[in-house]
Formats: C-alpha cells, sequence, structure tokens
C-alpha cells in the first residue's frame, strides 16, 4: 500500500439538524444529504450539504462541528462541539451563519482541514 493510501481514509460526515426554532423541530427545516461517505485527505472538498426552509417563518441557522468517536466498547460517542473556524475543527464549513426565508435554501461548503488518519468522523450541527 502506498504512502497516499495511507493518508487516505473513510470520511463520514453525519449532518445532523439541531435547532432553537420551532420550525426545525416540527419539520419545517431539512439538511441534505444526511449523511456522507467518502475516502478524502486534508483539502479534500466534500459534495454540498443543502439546507431548506419548509417552514411559514424565516429561520436562523448556525453551524458548530461535533468528533465523532467510539467509547471503548465500540459505541459512537459525540465529542465537544466547536466552531467551524477553530483549530480544532477537522472542517471548514462555509457559511457557518445564515438565514433561509420561508421556502428558501442555502448550499453550504465543507473542506478537510486536518490530516486523515485511520478516520475522520465530524458531526455537523446545524
Amino acid at each position: 500500500m502506498g504512502r497516499l493510501q495511507l493518508w487516505l481514509s473513510a470520511l463520514i460526515l453525519l449532518v445532523m439538524l439541531v435547532s432553537l426554532g420551532t420550525a426545525a423541530w416540527a419539520g419545517g427545516v431539512v439538511v441534505t444529504p444526511a449523511k456522507i461517505v467518502t475516502t478524502a485527505q486534508m483539502g479534500t472538498h466534500l459534495p454540498p450539504i443543502t439546507v431548506v426552509n419548509r417552514a411559514d417563518t424565516t429561520v436562523a441557522i448556525a453551524v458548530t462541528i461535533g468528533q465523532g468517536k467510539h467509547n471503548h466498547l465500540g459505541v459512537p460517542v459525540l465529542g465537544e462541539a466547536v466552531h467551524p473556524t477553530s483549530a480544532e475543527s477537522p472542517l471548514r464549513i462555509f457559511p457557518t451563519e445564515f438565514e433561509i426565508p420561508p421556502g428558501g435554501r442555502r448550499e453550504v461548503t465543507a473542506v478537510v482541514t486536518q490530516p486523515v488518519r485511520g478516520g475522520l468522523y465530524p458531526v455537523v450541527y446545524f
């Protein structure tokens, strides 16, 4: 196996919806895709993430990143959330804050910003 292949690993991006607005809890905000699985390295641009507002009111969205890990039993656990522009964030997200009017949509981009060794499992919260 070549050196480049050793640096490549599966990157799983679970997109989870977290919102302060009641519209999101009522199913008014939809994030797709819900999961991205890809082989990546530092600098890889992930497929776009689309956030759609199906509610009747404007929603404000703020993005944070959590680091997915496994405990000693192999059960997935989530680490503390960080801002996508912090040095600890494995991804850079743009935009990090935005509003979507009723019926509107917004594309969000993500770029891998840390070396990938053995797997990287960030969780993006909207």
